[in-house]
């Protein structure tokens, strides 16, 4: 099996969000073990399945965590973390720059790999991008940049 290392960008916000995250797994996890020691009435061999999954997401977040780069979103440039709002012909958008394992559709948060971010990556208030979509090239104008929000520590 091969290994592909990638490394890992955090925005400050992102990093704090990962952390946290960390936090909850390694709770449920202690929730999971003493359920196991205590003869939950759950089938252990379903406890030990999510503890294995758990185990191993906890492992990629340590790792990225431990390697990990914290980028500066500070100012009006378009960078990791950045809110952004664009505006077009065909209506505007509205979302958040964020690394590949806080990227959430749901939360209009993409990752920075992604077609729109890397278009838009390294702008500048008030540029004007052209990008390529399925339904044709498009023209957004950056109208607004700010910072992602802080959040609070783990047990904080």
């Amino acid at each position: 099996m091969q290994t592909i290392h990638q490394q890992m960008l955090f925005t400050r916000d992102g990093r704090l969000e990962l952390a946290e995250e960390l936090c909850w797994m390694e709770q449920v996890q202690q929730e999971i073990l003493a359920q196991m020691e205590d003869g939950s009435e759950q089938r252990e061999d379903v406890l030990f399945t999510e503890l294995e999954a758990l185990e191993e997401q906890i492992s990629q977040a340590k790792q990225a965590l431990r390697s990990g780069t914290v980028v500066d979103n500070t100012g009006l440039v378009v960078a990791i973390g950045s809110e952004l709002i664009l505006a077009g012909e065909q209506g505007g958008e509205t979302f958040t720059i964020a690394g590949p394992l806080s990227a959430d559709p749901r939360l209009n948060r993409v990752s920075f790999e992604s077609h729109v971010a890397r278009v838009v990556l390294g702008h500048e208030l008030g540029d004007t991008v052209e990008m390529d979509t399925q339904s044709g090239r498009r023209r957004l104008r950056i109208v607004a940049i700010a910072r992602g929000k802080l959040h609070a520590g783990c047990g904080g």
